[in-house]
């Protein structure tokens, strides 16, 4: 008798062993069928470091430990209810950990920018620089796969928040100038321009006498006078 329960209680055992086993692989394919997709988003947004936005990325797995937990406890309904939602949420911080890698520091120039309160000293050139960032998020957002375009527009971004920088800092030197200063600090800006270019000295001229003296030749320069001569020419019109 006693051996015989002992092979009993053993068997017991074996039994709800593989019941277990068996339980756990349906689960595991329920998990597979229900959540596949939501599997698949929550990988790729660890893949691009989504784990590292802190609290909004703990918000959503959370989410997700409760669809893994309710198909664990039968509670099928709950888990299909909710799995698109838990799936677009990753798919949200995919996106938000791509533009956080790709944007990080163009975001920080303008949040900079704004610390200094630069759209006051420069308001034009903080809209340009405002919409080059802007555009960038917008086209991240939309196409996050495109690496090579979102860097473009990140290099982009970045030259524009550097030049409101360089602005800012031109208009706060002006600002301390008096309008002699001004015409004096642009006119040696004119004559070392000419020096380089061997024109002669100039300073005898007005600023639109001085830029007309100035050759396109040779380079690279042409690029540099030209936009100039034309700007001249259209304010000089309206």
């Amino acid at each position: 008798m006693e051996r015989g329960g002992k092979l009993s209680a053993i068997e017991k055992d074996v039994a709800e062993g593989n019941d277990s086993l068996k339980k756990a692989e349906e689960i595991a394919q329920v998990s597979r069928t229900i959540l596949g997709e939501t599997n698949n988003a929550r990988t790729k947004a660890l893949k691009v470091g989504a784990d590292r936005l802190g609290e909004p990325y703990m918000a959503v797995e959370r989410q997700y430990l409760k669809l893994t937990k309710s198909i664990e406890n039968d509670n099928l309904s709950y888990a299909q209810k909710n799995a698109l939602e838990v799936q677009g949420a990753f798919r949200k911080l995919e996106i938000m950990a791509i533009k956080k890698s790709a944007l990080g520091n163009a975001r920080k120039m303008m949040a900079d920018a704004d610390k200094a309160k630069l759209q006051k000293i420069a308001p034009s050139a903080y809209g340009v620089a405002e919409t080059a960032l802007n555009e960038a998020e917008i086209y991240a957002g939309q196409n996050p796969y495109e690496a090579e375009m979102i860097s473009q527009k990140n290099l982009h971004a970045e030259f524009m928040a550097r030049r409101l920088m360089a602005i800012s800092e031109s208009s706060k030197t002006f600002q301390s100038m008096t309008p002699e200063s001004s015409a004096i600090y642009v006119e040696n800006l004119f004559a070392q321009l000419g020096q380089a270019l061997n024109t002669g000295d100039m300073r005898d001229k007005t600023v639109d006498a001085q830029l007309g003296t100035l050759p396109l030749r040779p380079e690279p320069w042409n690029g540099i006078i030209y936009p100039l001569k034309r700007k001249r020419r259209t304010s000089s019109t309206k």
